[in-house]
């Protein structure tokens, strides 16, 4: 139900006018001077790095690791998070209010990252979407929650990526909620319970802060531009559900840096090559 609640806000990103960014790239084939995934690195050289992400998981080839308990603690009472909904003209994407987020520490990462904000790759069809893909497999979407870290050497990445996955049975539960009118944002102020997001299963809940217990991790890139090669990945192995009312709802948001203009679906980074890179597999219950 948590899901549902953020899908629904999420939704409501459909009636905002598209946030102007610098970076002039989008999904499918170049367009102008709109460069496509393939053409990335001709902008920005680290595209074309060989740190990239995302990357296909091949799970019998993860190696079984040990970290310390990597937790997530609520700046408030169960996670609620407040923000500002945004479209990036890429993402819908919520960002988040300063002391209303989480922070996250511990498993493989080095120091504290703070989280600065959520959003959502889907796609035109509800056989695609996700970015990682689970043995060739793509999911109907993938939520992103991005932390950061600022340190001496610049600024570091740590992104807990949820797949979702499409459950007809619960098409009864979706909150079919109005759209907003805005212009450009809209303020999001009764918050999302974070703890909720993750899986039950993979997840020690507490009432400030839930420790994740099984994820896949490995050494990569952010998705979009600029492609810096200063993230840490860790992604959830249970699949959230979601229903066809909100995948139908992301399906109306515009762009015109999509794969197939005007729709935005189908905002997802081919996968790339692993090149030697080890993919960890955490499995704590």
């Amino acid at each position: 139900m948590r899901l549902l609640l953020l899908l629904s806000v999420f939704g409501m990103a459909a009636s905002l006018e598209i946030i102007p960014f610098d970076e002039k790239f989008k999904y499918g084939e170049t367009k102008g001077d709109f460069l496509g995934p393939s053409e990335w690195g001709r902008r920005w050289p680290q595209c074309d790095g060989r740190r990239q992400s995302p990357i296909n998981i091949r799970t019998r080839r993860a190696i079984n690791r040990r970290y310390r308990p990597l937790i997530m603690t609520f700046d408030t009472w169960r996670g609620l998070v407040t923000g500002t909904l945004k479209n990036t003209r890429h993402y819908p994407m919520l960002e988040i209010d300063e002391g209303r987020g989480a922070k996250l520490r511990g498993g493989p990462l080095r120091g504290t990252y703070t989280l600065k904000q959520f959003h959502f790759h889907f796609g035109c069809a509800n056989s695609r979407g996700s970015e990682h893909t689970r043995n060739g497999r793509r999911f109907s979407g993938e939520l992103h929650l991005v932390f950061k870290k600022t340190t001496a050497r610049g600024d570091e990445f740590a992104v807990v990526a949820l797949w979702v996955q499409l459950q007809k049975y619960l098409s009864i539960l979706c909150n079919n909620a109005n759209l907003a009118d805005s212009d450009e944002t809209v303020r999001f102020s009764d918050g999302i319970f974070i703890r909720g997001l993750i899986p039950r299963r993979c997840n020690k809940r507490f009432s400030r802060r839930a420790i994740l217990n099984c994820y896949y991790t490995y050494k990569g890139s952010l998705t979009t531009p600029i492609c810096s090669e200063n993230v840490t990945w860790l992604i959830v192995k249970p699949w959230l559900p979601a229903t066809n009312n909100m995948m139908r709802k992301f399906r109306r948001l515009e762009t015109p840096a999509g794969k197939n203009p005007p729709l935005m679906c189908d905002n997802f980074r081919p996968v790339q090559p692993l090149n030697g890179r080890t993919v960890f597999e955490v499995h704590r219950i």
